[in-house]
């Protein structure tokens, strides 16, 4: 019999301390069940871990032991469902408030090293057990089931799971992996609009509780942070956290619908725009830097996710230059965005006409091109680039699912977010607008070749505009584009050329608005680059040209008549093969239409015999 079997076999009076702890941490060492053993023996374990239940008789260790089975037991999406309901939820939740256990009685030295093993590796043998694991292993195991099963996430708002949630992450004396799991079950908690989204900003101030966090944590995910007594889990923490906030500015006023990204802010979240600005100007700094795998890796995706939401004019000095301290140089960045350019132009694009001149007075401006740059150039080399050569890489997109990106998912927010500075920005020539055209060269633009045929990037953004692979990259760059165009359909053409801004006007209804004038200044209005030099035309050709061209054309036509392709003649030379015009006079031309019509007659007269047939037959 199995240690699930032999559990479940037990009468409530035969399940002690010591007989239960034994068959949980056993069950721990020999983990083997079948999906329907699963669902009954969780569904066992809930009952009996209810207050009122046999638990109560149980001192700290057999119910530290019971709850790391439902974690593990929960850890599989099939034969875990009892872990879904409203019941269960609440019933792993009271676990958590409750304040005293009996004194131990199976802490015999056997029980007590194996339970050992399964406690995490960072505590110490000789720490003795504590009410903070119960917690850590109830939080984990509510996040799980919250990450495996829909159901779970509409039910424990029902619960006091999410209050008990953000309780932990409000105790700073908790250890780390208590505040991520906290943070991790709140960020499910809050993924749809609901009245217990509202009272943790409102009522249990949670947007405090978050920064309190940051400025808890934020210094051992540094660059700079040399530490080795780093907080487990610090920086999956930090990307909880800001997941969170992200749900929290969309649905913490919203109960019945879904809202618009920005509508619903409150002053409450101001207070987190500065940190947020300086972590990412100082984890940005590091992509170049350090050999990281990933071009974007965490917790900056989540960083721009978050930044999307506030707002800019009441902060635009703070965005313009975040006043980071500690890594970020102005200067260095500005350098190293000039090299990063350099290396993806080629030889039709003059890298001198990328102005960075101003981009000292923009910080933030100036690090969001270059993570730009840096993820265009990890996934799309400049050799892959060069002569205009398509967007559409498959290669890039196999590249990117290896380090488990989503080239969509990565760079669409980036480009929303250089789109959301050049639009809010009021100061217009002379904010994010005017620097960003000035760096893509969009004020004096290189009509010497076609746009997308540029390998700076203004090239590589244009490309992206008849992309059939990238749709939502297209979309977010054709808006950005667009409004550093000032919304207007036609300057988008001249720009860029009516031939790449097509696709995106046409989406927007606005395509007669972008059709280009004729060539003006030699410009074709299509390309945006001037009009190829049309030489060698027939009335340019001396009469040695024309009649030496004239020979080539003699000598094409005899081999394809030698090869049998066609077979060519001279209509003068053999009249008798030669089809006929003939003249129809306008009395013929009636007969013909007399015919006609009886011909029309008579088939409709058989039609109409037919269809008779048929309704006797019938």
């Amino acid at each position: 019999m199995g240690f699930a079997s032999h559990y479940r076999s037990l009468q409530p009076i035969e399940k002690s301390a010591f007989q239960s702890a034994e068959i949980f941490i056993g069950f721990l060492e020999y983990s083997e069940i079948s999906s329907q053993d699963r669902d009954a023996f969780l569904s066992q374990l809930l009952i009996d871990l209810k207050p009122g239940g046999v638990s109560d008789k149980w001192d700290l260790q057999t119910v530290l032991a019971a709850l790391k089975v439902i974690k593990v037991l929960g850890r599989s999406p099939i034969g875990t469902t009892p872990l879904t309901t409203v019941e269960a939820l609440d019933c792993l939740s009271s676990v958590m408030e409750r304040k005293s256990f009996r004194e131990s009685n199976t802490s015999t030295p056997s029980l007590t090293s194996r339970l050992q093993s399964h406690r995490p590796s960072y505590i110490s043998s000789s720490d003795p057990l504590c009410q903070s694991e119960a917690q850590l292993e109830v939080l984990t195991t509510i996040a799980n089931t919250l990450l495996l099963h829909d159901e779970a996430r509409s039910n424990v708002v029902e619960t006091r799971a999410p209050i008990l949630a953000f309780q932990a992450l409000k105790a700073q004396q908790n250890t780390s992996d208590i505040h991520f799991v906290a943070a991790r079950c709140l960020f499910l908690c809050t993924l749809k609009p609901h009245p217990i989204v509202y009272k943790l900003v409102h009522e249990e101030n949670l947007v405090d509780v978050i920064h309190a966090r940051l400025l808890q944590y934020t210094p051992y995910i540094l660059p700079s942070q040399k530490s080795i007594s780093i907080p487990i889990r610090s920086k999956e923490l930090i990307t909880d956290m800001f997941k969170l906030f992200f749900n929290i500015t969309l649905h913490h006023k919203t109960i019945q619908q879904d809202s618009i990204l920005g509508e619903n802010w409150d002053e409450k979240f101001n207070k987190l725009l500065q940190p947020t600005l300086q972590l990412f100007m100082d984890l940005s700094a590091s992509t170049n830097s350090v050999n990281t795998i990933s071009p974007m890796p965490q917790p900056i995706p989540q960083l721009i996710h978050a930044l999307l939401c506030f707002p800019f004019k009441p902060f635009t000095q703070l965005w313009s230059n975040p006043n980071s301290n500690s890594i970020f140089s102005p200067t260095a960045a500005i350098n190293r965005l000039s090299k990063t350019i350099s290396r993806a132009s080629v030889a039709q694009s003059d890298p001198s006409r990328l102005n960075c001149d101003n981009m000292d007075t923009f910080p933030f401006l100036s690090r969001l091109l270059e993570l730009l740059n840096t993820v265009l150039s990890t996934f799309w080399p400049s050799s892959s680039l060069e002569g205009g050569e398509s967007i559409d890489s498959t290669q890039a997109k196999t590249k990117a699912a290896s380090l488990g990106l989503n080239l969509e998912e990565t760079l669409a927010p980036l480009v929303m977010l250089l789109r959301k500075l050049v639009v809010e920005d009021q100061r217009n020539a002379g904010g994010f607008k005017g620097s960003l055209r000035q760096t893509l060269g969009m004020d004096d633009i290189d009509r010497s070749v076609k746009a997308e045929q540029r390998g700076d990037l203004l090239g590589v953004l244009v490309r992206f505009l008849t992309s059939s692979l990238f749709s939502t990259i297209k979309n977010t760059v054709g808006e950005l584009i667009f409004a550093l165009c000032d919304s207007d359909p036609s300057q988008m053409s001249s720009t860029i050329g009516f031939g790449n801004a097509a696709g995106f006007l046409f989406s927007k209804g606005m395509l007669s608005a972008g059709a280009g004038d004729p060539a003006e200044n030699g410009v074709n209005p299509v390309t945006g680059a001037y009009e190829e030099d049309r030489t060698g035309g027939p009335e340019e050709m001396t009469e040695e040209e024309k009649e030496a061209e004239a020979e080539k054309l003699f000598d094409a036509f005899d081999r394809l008549n030698s090869n049998g392709i066609i077979k060519t003649s001279n209509p003068m030379q053999d009249p008798k093969n030669q089809p006929r015009f003939q003249e129809i006079e306008e009395e013929d031309l009636d007969n013909l239409n007399r015919e006609d019509e009886e011909d029309e007659k008579h088939v409709e007269e058989m039609m109409m015999k037919y269809k008779s047939r048929q309704d006797k037959s019938t």
